[in-house]
């Protein structure tokens, strides 16, 4: 896997994945998306859509979008084309070695992931977030910039934790729920719920 790493997806979100990468000594070799970014500050060649590329066995596939679910269905089609995988670490993060990290997964600067976490596939640990030990981040969720993550902590798929969020020890979150930003989660949430506020209520199932 010498020819670089093409991404899917070229916007807001895949400037910080090209920071990362670029920090990490990795080259970009260009970019996928619907159409061609007008905004292109990296000066990243634009490749066309995904269904157009040719299979190279030499080039790894990383999907640089922040919506959950489009990120789950970039990461799907990787798959299906049984295309190189990886994951993306910004150096300036702290990563235990007794740690599970999925492939497709991004590390923002300046987070940190504690022993025995596991992570799953497909997500986004952002900006000086922090994941305690032995948490479990289900595949497709975000943990949005500064948001922590305490000891035990169960975050169910496609979940989204906001900004400077707080979700306290042993407190199991469902899948697909919207947690707001600064937001402190003192028990359980179950699936499909959006919840705000200290401490937080759940305002729409």
């Amino acid at each position: 896997m010498d020819d670089g790493i093409i991404l899917l997806g070229y916007s807001g979100h895949a400037y910080s994945v090209i920071d990362a990468a670029l920090n990490n000594g990795s080259k970009i070799t260009g970019y996928c998306d619907f159409k061609e970014n007008k905004e292109n500050p990296f000066a990243i060649k634009f490749l066309g859509k995904e269904d157009d590329l040719a299979h190279n066995q030499n080039v790894l596939f990383f999907p640089s979008v922040g919506d959950n679910i489009l990120r789950k269905q970039l990461v799907g089609f990787i798959e299906s084309k049984k295309w190189g995988q990886t994951k993306i670490i910004h150096p300036s993060s702290k990563i235990s070695p007794k740690t599970t990290i999925g492939h497709s997964t991004f590390i923002s600067s300046g987070a940190i992931v504690n022993a025995l976490a596991y992570i799953g596939k497909g997500c986004i640990i952002n900006s000086g977030a922090i994941i305690e030990h032995e948490c479990k981040i289900e595949n497709f969720c975000h943990i949005a910039p500064g948001a922590t993550v305490a000891g035990n902590v169960k975050i169910g798929a496609h979940s989204f934790v906001g900004s400077n969020a707080t979700i306290t020890p042993g407190v199991t979150i469902g899948q697909n729920v919207i947690i707001g930003a600064g937001t402190v989660v003192l028990k359980d949430i179950p699936d499909n719920a959006t919840c705000v506020g200290n401490p937080a209520i759940i305002i729409k199932k």
